[in-house]
């Protein structure tokens, strides 16, 4: 794959089938390939040799950007909540990528050393799994990146065409407490979602220069086409980027 501004889905697709195990993880990876493709697009164009990257959580997706980003001669790591979640993936999927335990609900940093700080966080569709306040999660992420690192991530859209749609059918949009409760990999569901306000209110402690946009990933072709001509606040995803303060905590 060619580290580009552009990504074809399907090709992306095809190279994350290569590191799926099961047919659950085949079905994730057709589902989402759309939003890996747009993920790829936002971050290779801020990718420098010679950087530290990381991204919190573990996927499907982790082996390809590992991949690409070696290309670019940079750093990948990933930051696993916990241990039990990483021992649920096939050692196929993790032995070549750089796994450190590191729990994000915690103030202090799994680092010994100040250089051990990232250039980028890839914080995608994790936030809101996490049953932790999220102004402090923010607080904490920030002590794991260099001044002027970028943070990269997306959140799903709470206030999105779907959920307003399903809210005038009568329809309760929430997940279900049992799904909620036993998520997946021994982690947490959707504890809750987000609207763009909420977003820039959240960033806008810790990170400059921040850019906000939505995005719906997910359907056909035809269905993505149309569901992004929509405004921002109706697409299913927000994604959202910015740049650590100098006169953040350090």
């Amino acid at each position: 794959m060619k580290n580009n501004n552009s990504f074809d889905p399907d090709n992306v697709y095809q190279e994350v089938l290569k590191f799926c195990t099961n047919n659950d993880e085949k079905k994730y990876a057709y589902d989402h390939k759309a939003r890996f493709s747009f993920m790829l697009s936002k971050i290779i164009p801020l990718v420098k040799p010679s950087m530290n990257i990381a991204s919190i959580g573990l996927s499907i997706f982790d082996p390809v950007m590992n991949q690409i980003l070696k290309e670019s001669h940079t750093s990948y790591y990933i930051l696993v909540p916990n241990i039990v979640y990483a021992d649920k993936f096939e050692s196929s999927l993790i032995d070549n990528l750089n796994l450190i335990n590191y729990d994000v609900c915690s103030p202090h940093p799994p680092f010994e050393k100040m250089e051990s700080r990232f250039d980028m966080i890839l914080f995608y569709e994790t936030l809101e799994h996490l049953l932790y306040p999220d102004e402090l999660v923010l607080k904490n992420i920030t002590k794991i990146i260099n001044v002027s690192g970028v943070l990269l991530g997306s959140v799903p859209n709470a206030l999105s065409i779907g959920r307003r749609i399903s809210v005038l059918s009568g329809k309760n949009t929430y997940w279900p407490k049992k799904d909620i409760v036993n998520g997946v990999f021994y982690g947490y569901g959707h504890i809750r979602e987000y609207a763009i306000y909420e977003m820039k209110e959240l960033l806008s402690e810790e990170f400059e220069n921040i850019k906000i946009y939505g995005y719906s990933p997910y359907g056909s072709k035809t269905k993505i086409n149309i569901l992004n001509t929509l405004p921002n606040s109706l697409r299913s995803t927000i994604f959202f980027e910015g740049v650590k303060k100098v006169t953040s905590w350090k």
